[in-house]
């Protein structure tokens, strides 16, 4: 479930493409036109809201979501955007420039409740080792981490799959091809020094969270 990646923005970058790309290739297979929607909130870090824009060059619909007055997710106008077709909705855990800390959980269950297909990722760098994150289980699908945020080395960074069926279904279309490295995920001979320097930095940081 834990897919190792060159950092957090190629993390976010696959959470976003990742299940899209999949989309895209099961509706042309069928010779269809693709009908995606994807939302995320207008706060957050470019590396998700440059590379939601981005799916607009393909045909794909994107919303992007307002803060309320007190830095807050406006779950009401969120319910509001969601589509019969949204795929996929990114809400970071913590805001990098305002500190806001976002109830992802309960996010994630009303998107859920009335789209059970959409897929929830949450770009949880800035969050990781300071407030809790969704653990396997979660309504939460997707999260990314990275370790220079920890004290880690630069250049590493990991997509993490809570919910299982992702990764066991191959609901991800890899980026990156090559080897078979990260069970097919991310291809290239992977770093084991980062890794071990993530590892320990993990470690550390939630032991004296």
């Amino acid at each position: 479930q834990v897919i190792f990646t060159s950092g957090g923005t190629e993390a976010n970058n696959f959470a976003i493409y990742g299940p899209i790309l999949f989309e895209m290739a099961k509706a042309l297979q069928k010779k269809e036109m693709p009908k995606i929607h994807v939302a995320c909130s207008d706060f957050e870090h470019p590396a998700v809201k440059k590379t939601v824009e981005s799916l607009s060059a393909f045909g794909i619909q994107t919303s992007f979501l307002p803060l309320t007055q007190e830095g807050q997710l406006d779950e009401e106008k969120l319910l509001e955007r969601l589509q019969p077709e949204t795929r996929l909705v990114s809400i970071m855990r913590v805001n990098n420039i305002l500190g806001s800390l976002i109830d992802i959980e309960s996010a994630a269950k009303k998107i859920k409740s009335k789209y059970p297909n959409t897929i929830f990722h949450s770009d949880c760098i800035q969050a990781f080792g300071t407030v809790d994150l969704p653990k396997s289980g979660s309504t939460v699908d997707l999260i990314s981490l990275s370790a220079h945020k920890i004290g880690g080395p630069k250049g590493i960074g990991a997509l993490i799959a809570l919910n299982k069926d992702l990764t066991r279904k191959y609901l991800l279309r890899p980026l990156i091809w090559g080897g078979g490295q990260e069970h097919g995920f991310r291809g290239g001979t992977q770093n084991a020094g980062l890794i071990a320097g993530f590892h320990e930095a993990a470690q550390n940081t939630l032991k004296h969270r």
